[in-house]
């Protein structure tokens, strides 16, 4: 049975400088599938939240991470994209549909 992704869901790291890392935990997700059915038991998306709450604590900066679902055709790109050309619209929407994570 295969499921019909409807959205992508990022995980988004930034700071008041911009955004930092954008993860897109849909790929992620699929590679922890197979890495399950080769008996290897890898959570990359754990791991990459993991690191970027780390980098966070480690820093002067003030991180924000959120996750937030998107329309599937919004790629990582496009994301950047926004953060770019309007920083403080992109984190205020962020944060008005995202999780937060930490910050």
């Amino acid at each position: 049975m295969h499921q019909i992704l409807e959205s992508n869901v990022y995980v988004v790291m930034w700071d008041s400088s911009g955004v930092d890392a954008i993860v897109n935990a849909n790929e992620l997700d699929a590679q922890d599938v197979f890495n399950n059915l080769n008996g290897t038991t890898s959570n990359d998306l754990a791991e990459a939240i993991g690191l970027m709450c780390l980098k966070a604590n480690r820093s002067e900066k003030h991180y924000e991470i959120y996750s937030v679902k998107t329309e599937l055709d919004v790629s990582k790109e496009d994301l950047f994209e926004m953060f770019e050309t309007d920083f403080v619209n992109i984190t205020n929407l962020i944060r008005a549909n995202g999780k937060k994570i930490y910050g």
